[in-house]
C-alpha cells in the first residue's frame, strides 16, 4: 500500500510512516482512511480539484502540520488517480446502491458509516 499511495508525492520515509500509522488520521487504518475518503469526496466534478476548505481536509492538514504536510503533497495523496480516491469512489458507489445506506442527497453522510 505504502508505494501506491505515496509513490511521487512524498519521499521522506519517516513522513511517510507518519501518515500511515498515526491512530487518528493514518492511512493504515479505518478509523484514519474514513477522514481521507471523506475529504476525498469534496472535489469539484468537473475539474477533479480536491476543495481544501472542507472539515475533513482542514482535520487532516492541521494534524499532520509537523509532518510538513503540505496542500499539494494532500491533494496528491487523494486527488483524480490516487488510491484514496478509487476507494472512495468504491465506497460511494456501494454507499449508493446499499438500500441500508441510500442517500438522495447527492452528498455522502459519512457520519452515518461510523
Amino acid at each position: 500500500m505504502d508505494a501506491y499511495v505515496f509513490e511521487g508525492v512524498i519521499s521522506n520515509t519517516d513522513a511517510r510512516n507518519t501518515i500511515y500509522s498515526d491512530p487518528e488520521f493514518g492511512l493504515g487504518n479505518i478509523d484514519g482512511l474514513y477522514y481521507w475518503c471523506a475529504a476525498a469526496d469534496n472535489y469539484d466534478r468537473d475539474t477533479g480539484a480536491i476543495d481544501t476548505t472542507t472539515e475533513y481536509y482542514l482535520l487532516i492538514k492541521n494534524h499532520f502540520k509537523d509532518v510538513g504536510l503540505t496542500d499539494e503533497q494532500i491533494t496528491g495523496l487523494m486527488g483524480p488517480g490516487t488510491v484514496i480516491f478509487d476507494v472512495t469512489l468504491n465506497v460511494h458507489n456501494a454507499i449508493r446502491t446499499d438500500p441500508n445506506l441510500a442517500q438522495t442527497t447527492g452528498q455522502i453522510d459519512y457520519q452515518q458509516i461510523v
